[in-house]
């Protein structure tokens, strides 16, 4: 059993000289002419070609719109990117329902992201659901769906703001839902530090929203994670459906451990306040809309 275990280990280094090999032919990669990128793409194919346990989905080098990886047969493909070119990798990498979760394919799906010009949708990018489900909330809603890296994301996000979800809700009216209606900018959080209704509850508070059931908040921090070396191609509208389901997920498990909340949203509809109603009544809280002036 030992020997058998050693034997995978010197594979799995095996494999990764190789890889690291390769990325080593791309440094200078996009100041090459074009013979040259085919001369590179053909040499990287037969060292990897040895091995046959190399990964598919593996990135290999990415710079501006030009990318290299290794496709669904272990093979080294270089294009330039293109929305419906990016569809298509996801569509096959999504065959294998998030079979590899290595790092090295999070990364090749981070850079299918930031390059697909705001045509693509976050869950497109980091789960295996489809976007044309007709259950979409109720499969985001399951973590299972989610690329092994973005479900920690998740719970990193999840975990920080629950815990500031349970220091303001101690301090507040008991079994309470407060809704804080506005646009997005339009001043509330600066209101929830300093107004009347909330001033001492957020006193002596760095940042006047903890604790405070914002998607806004949920939306920034994916942003900053897909928007890495400050490129910021991704937009927010990118990760619309991603914070909506941080959002129901935090609200859901504060509403169970009994807090009370204060929810900081558009509520512009008149479905968002029917909304409101059945969830204080599925929860047996009282709801408060908060006028915001």
């Amino acid at each position: 059993m030992f020997k058998e275990s050693n034997d995978n280990f010197q594979e799995d280094i095996t494999q990764n000289d190789r890889l690291r090999n390769v990325r080593q032919l791309f440094i200078d990669f996009s100041d090459l002419p074009d013979d040259r990128k085919s001369e590179t793409v053909r040499l990287s194919n037969e060292i990897l070609r040895v091995d046959s346990t190399v990964q598919k989905f593996q990135l290999i080098y990415q710079k501006e719109n030009e990318l290299v990886y290794t496709d669904d047969n272990g093979e080294v493909t270089y294009l330039t990117l293109e929305p419906d070119k990016i569809r298509q990798i996801l569509s096959a990498m999504n065959q294998g329902q998030l079979s590899d979760e290595s790092q090295d394919n999070y990364l090749l799906r981070q850079e299918l992201f930031n390059d697909s010009r705001g045509q693509i949708q976050s869950f497109e990018a980091f789960s295996s659901t489809s976007p044309s489900d007709p259950n979409l909330s109720r499969q985001l809603d399951d973590e299972t769906s989610w690329y092994r890296q973005r479900r920690g994301l998740h719970s990193k996000i999840i975990d920080s703001e629950l815990k500031s979800c349970n220091e303001i809700g101690e301090k507040l009216e008991k079994n309470m839902i407060y809704a804080v209606r506005g646009n997005s900018a339009s001043g509330k959080s600066t209101w929830l530090k300093n107004g009347p209704v909330f001033s001492s509850i957020f006193q002596g508070k760095a940042d006047p929203n903890s604790g405070v059931i914002d998607p806004d908040i949920y939306r920034n921090f994916l942003l900053k994670h897909d928007n890495k070396d400050g490129r910021n191609q991704v937009k927010g509208y990118q990760e619309q459906k991603e914070t909506a389901m941080i959002t129901r997920r935090i609200l859901r498990t504060a509403l169970n451990q009994d807090l009370s909340v204060i929810l900081d949203m558009r509520f512009n509809e008149t479905k968002d306040i029917d909304w409101l109603v059945q969830l204080a009544e599925s929860y047996q809280k009282e709801l408060k809309v908060v006028p915001f002036v």
